[in-house]
């Protein structure tokens, strides 16, 4: 049904964003107020853009690219690519000791009697995230470059934990939700083919990560067979699960905030002890951060998937969380 603009406008009123007594020079440029309320003409595309300059690239002719919020435009100027921090592609290339680059990223963490009690994951030269109900234990050393914790490799890099911030959300009462920590470690660790922090995408990309239903996950988990912790650094590939499947075969309440991985074989528990043990997947040729290990047999007894702690929702936390410290 179509009314008259004179009857549509006594139902629904809208405010024009022009003459509201103020000087719309002093105003935000808005594309609504200047081209679609007036009449579009140089002077109303200046306020928009603010800029004199009619054409970019010097004007030349050229068609001039730019991306949105959470996208870097690439080389070519003219492809969108989501943006992250972490390792660089270039970085990603690196292979170490015959596995994949993400490993590189690996971390693992001693107590103050020196046994290895958790590990985690580089996000940059300076800062850890793992499982934050592995901070019960006060970590004491941070070690990345590590494979064989048998032998010194020379690759080893041992820093000391500086501080540690948990998730403000972060109960013990229930340990497994928001079950994340931040790390700051001194001095900075120095990055080469042996360490290389991993790659974190906006939550955008993670979402899409995680629906292609496969990543990795790598550790120094226990051996069933053996019930002892494995001594060089493992890698597995893991199927994502949907919240609906793991319910069912775990028996147990999943969270918004969680997924269920297992082994598309086997299965390898995280046991007590590989909490904080990261999850990523690869798109085009670089890992990305998808998931952290919060609930092993503590929790799941012998169910058939792991769960993991989705970086989905907490990549606006972390993000602002380092930025505000670099203010500081």
């Amino acid at each position: 049904v179509f009314i008259n603009q004179q009857k549509a406008s006594s139902v629904l009123h809208r405010y024009r964003r022009y003459n509201t007594g103020y000087l719309e020079e002093l105003r935000q440029g808005n594309l609504e107020r200047e081209c679609i309320e007036e009449i579009c003409n140089f002077e109303e595309a200046r306020e928009i853009f603010e800029d004199d300059q009619i054409c970019r690239n010097e004007g030349r002719g050229r068609v001039a690219c730019s991306c949105v919020d959470g996208y870097n435009l690439l080389e070519d100027q003219k492809t969108c690519e989501p943006s992250a921090f972490g390792s660089s592609s270039v970085l990603a290339l690196y292979i170490c000791h015959n596995l994949t680059q993400f490993i590189c990223s690996q971390v693992y963490m001693f107590s103050f009697d020196r046994k290895g009690f958790c590990e985690g994951v580089m996000i940059s030269d300076k800062w850890v995230i793992t499982a934050a109900h592995c901070m019960d234990h006060k970590p004491y050393t941070v070690v990345a470059g590590e494979y064989d914790t048998r032998t010194f490799e020379h690759t080893e890099q041992p820093r000391q934990v500086l501080r540690v911030f948990r998730h403000p959300r972060y109960n013990e009462t229930f340990k497994y939700e928001n079950d994340l920590a931040l790390l700051e470690l001194s001095p900075p660790f120095v990055l080469n083919k042996y360490v290389t922090p991993i790659c974190i995408g906006n939550s955008m990309l993670t979402k899409y990560l995680l629906k292609q239903g496969r990543g990795s996950m790598s550790g120094w988990w226990k051996l069933d067979y053996l019930q002892k912790f494995s001594n060089t650094l493992q890698r597995a590939d893991i199927e994502y699960v949907s919240q609906v499947n793991c319910r069912q075969k775990n028996e147990t309440q999943s969270s918004p905030n969680t997924f269920c991985a297992g082994h598309p074989t086997f299965v390898k528990k995280v046991y007590q002890g590989n909490s904080g043990t990261p999850v990523a997947t690869e798109r085009n040729n670089t890992w990305f951060l998808t998931g952290i290990a919060t609930c092993g047999a503590e929790c799941t007894g012998d169910k058939p998937y792991n769960i993991f702690t989705s970086i989905t929702n907490y990549i606006e936390w972390i993000h602002s969380f380092l930025c505000y410290l670099l203010t500081m």
